[in-house]
């Protein structure tokens, strides 16, 4: 049986990892580059995000399963089908 390792993550939880499994999940954290996680280490529905100056530059017909962000605002809205929402 491998030996349990506690790493405390907040003030009143915690994770327990096993020497087994250490090893690996160590290897799957994201690297930080100037305190930014670089876009190959990033989930594929991260390029789903997409960045507009404001909300009257957004696509006249914008698409499904995308999020827009205005950069001018800093607010983020989805496509409904027929109208922009903010989320």
């Amino acid at each position: 049986m491998a030996n349990k390792i506690i790493i405390k993550k907040y003030e009143n939880e915690s994770i327990l990892v096993t020497e087994d499994n250490f090893a690996t999940d160590i290897s799957n954290k994201a690297d930080l580059v100037d305190g930014k996680i670089p876009e190959s280490q990033l989930p594929s529905y991260v390029d789903d995000v997409l960045e507009y100056a404001n909300l009257a530059t957004l696509p006249v017909t914008g698409e499904a399963g995308k999020i827009y962000v205005t950069i001018d605002s800093n607010k983020t809205y989805r496509w409904t089908g027929t109208i922009y929402v903010e989320v």
